[in-house]
């Protein structure tokens, strides 16, 4: 019986392979031969691609769940772990550009129903931090607080391109969510919650270990 070890090994290289070469570039038996394992190993652990393939966008999902629960973790300030969350959220989105593109388009269901599973707690998690904020005085009165975190939770699924369709590098992304993000939330705030923002551009940068 193939052990737990290799389901992980599988599940990793499988990834990096999708990722590579897209979910139907990518065959069980690329899979196998680059790990040099046999077939019957592989199809022990995975009865189908689907299932290795539901294993994968699992993962990822997990990953997504947990980078986001540590930024919450990371500071007491809500606009600053709000802009932490989208700053990890973006990167990871980057990474697995291709997986998730496809996702979307050979295995919307499965995949669809991932995202709702592993963003029902993350999206409790921002409603707090939301309306801790809006109790403190920090946001304008007027807001409408579940559209702010609809605009939250998409914006970092923005495809990283240009306008002219030429692929944006991780970096400039990465930078390009963070400064649309900064500006979004902080037309959400409250006056005195804007000059405490300025004072914490430190802290953010502290944050993303710059």
């Amino acid at each position: 019986m193939a052990s737990e070890k290799t389901k992980t090994k599988i599940v990793e290289t499988a990834i990096e392979l999708f990722n590579e070469n897209g979910f139907k570039g990518v065959t069980m038996d690329d899979i196998a031969t680059n790990l040099h394992i046999s077939k019957r190993t592989m199809y022990e652990i995975f009865a189908s691609k689907n299932d290795l393939v539901r294993e994968c966008l699992t993962q990822i999902h997990r990953e997504m769940a947990e980078l986001r629960m540590e930024a919450i973790n990371k500071t007491d300030e809500p606009m600053l772990a709000t802009l932490y969350i989208m700053h990890l959220t973006a990167n990871k989105w980057h990474k697995y550009l291709r997986i998730f593109g496809e996702a979307d388009r050979f295995y919307p269901e499965m995949n669809a129903l991932l995202i709702k599973s592993y963003g029902i707690k993350f999206k409790e998690s921002l409603r707090d931090i939301i309306n801790e904020a809006y109790n403190n005085g920090d946001l304008r009165k007027n807001i409408d607080i579940d559209a702010a975190i609809e605009v939250i939770l998409h914006s970092v699924r923005t495809y990283p391109q240009s306008e002219c369709g030429e692929q944006v590098d991780p970096t400039t992304f990465s930078l390009r969510v963070r400064e649309a993000s900064y500006t979004y939330l902080r037309g959400l705030l409250s006056a005195k919650a804007i000059e405490r923002a300025d004072k914490n551009t430190s802290k953010f940068r502290e944050l993303l270990g710059e």
